[in-house]
C-alpha cells in the first residue's frame, strides 16, 4: 500500500496560486467583455411618404453593419454618414414637395426627388459584444436633446421600446463564437428578450416640420418661415445618447453653420424672414 503524505504549508500555497490565478482570468474576461455603442448621424428622407426611405434604410443598415461612410445608388435613398455641421434647412420635413430644404426638389436635383418630403436627422447604431458578451434590444433607450431654447428636437424612448425588425436586427453568432463563420443568425422578428451579439439599426431621429396650412405665400415662403424661427438664436447641438445595460454611446452635431459648397449635402441658401409661428417636429 501507497500511503501519500500531503504537507498542509504546501496545499496552502498551490491553492492560493490556484484562487489568485483565477481571480486574474476573471479580471482578463471582464475586461475583454463589454458592451460597445456606436453612434453616427445621416440625413435620411421622411419617412412619413418618401418613396425613397426603405431603400435609404436598407442602404444604411448595410453600410452601419459593414463600418461604411456611403452607400447606394446616388439619390435620395443613398446612405451618407454626416461629417461635420449642417445647416438648418438639412433639418425640416414637409407636408408638401422639398429636398434639404428646397421647394422645388425635383426642378433642383433631378426628377428621382420629385416625391420627397423633406429630410430628417437620424441617428444609426452600431451595438457589439465582445469577449461572447450579449444583450437584448428590450433593454436598449434613447434620448435626443438639442440646446436650442425649448430643446425644439428633444425626445426619448425608454426601454422597452425598440423590437427586432429589419430596421433594427440583431446577430447571433455561430457555435464558435465569431461572426462570419456561416452559422450566424439574423432575428428581424420575435420575443424582444432575445439574446444577440450584435445589433444594427437605422436610428432614431427628428426634425422640423413645415405645412401647406402654414403661413406663408408659397411652400418656399413656409420653410424659410420654419427656419427663421429656429435659427433667429443662433447655432445649436443636438446630442444623441443610446444607452443599453451599463453601456451607452452618443453622437453630436452643429446646427446651423454653413456648408461647404462641395459637400454631399451641400447647403441651399434662404432668406430669413421675420417669424412668430409655432415650430412642428415629427419624430421617428
Amino acid at each position: 500500500m501507497v500511503v501519500l503524505h500531503i504537507n498542509p504549508q504546501s496545499l496552502e500555497q498551490t491553492m492560493k496560486r490556484l484562487l489568485q490565478w483565477l481571480a486574474a482570468f476573471a479580471v482578463i474576461l471582464s475586461t475583454n467583455a463589454a458592451i460597445n455603442i456606436e453612434v453616427s448621424y445621416a440625413l435620411a428622407p421622411n419617412a412619413f411618404g418618401s418613396p425613397n426611405y426603405a431603400a435609404w434604410v436598407g442602404n444604411t443598415t448595410y453600410a452601419v453593419e459593414n463600418g461604411l461612410t456611403s452607400y447606394g445608388a446616388p439619390g435620395p435613398g443613398q446612405y451618407n454618414r454626416v461629417a461635420g455641421n449642417l445647416d438648418y434647412n438639412q433639418i425640416v420635413v414637409t407636408g408638401f414637395p422639398s429636398w434639404l430644404g428646397n421647394a422645388d426638389p425635383a426642378g433642383t436635383f433631378g426628377p428621382a426627388y420629385a416625391a420627397e418630403l423633406g429630410n430628417r436627422l437620424h441617428a444609426p447604431l452600431h451595438i457589439v459584444g465582445t469577449g461572447g458578451t450579449t444583450f437584448s434590444i428590450d433593454k436598449l433607450s434613447f434620448t435626443m436633446t438639442s440646446s436650442d431654447p425649448g430643446n425644439g428636437l428633444g425626445f426619448s424612448f425608454a426601454a422597452g421600446s425598440y423590437t427586432y425588425s429589419s430596421q433594427y436586427y440583431g446577430i447571433q453568432y455561430g457555435l464558435n463564437g465569431v461572426k462570419g463563420g456561416g452559422d450566424d443568425v439574423i432575428i428581424t422578428s420575435g420575443p424582444s428578450s432575445v439574446l444577440v451579439n450584435e445589433i444594427i439599426g437605422r436610428g432614431s431621429g427628428n426634425a422640423y416640420a413645415a405645412y401647406s396650412t402654414d403661413p406663408g405665400a408659397s411652400n418656399q415662403d413656409k420653410i424659410f418661415n420654419l427656419i427663421a424661427n429656429f435659427s433667429d438664436d443662433g447655432p445649436f447641438t443636438v446630442t444623441a445618447t443610446y444607452s443599453l445595460e451599463d453601456s451607452s454611446g452618443s453622437a453630436e452635431v452643429l446646427i446651423g453653420t454653413e456648408v461647404p459648397e462641395n459637400s454631399t449635402w451641400a447647403a441651399i441658401a434662404f432668406l430669413t424672414l421675420p417669424v412668430g409661428w409655432v415650430v412642428l417636429r415629427r419624430r421617428k
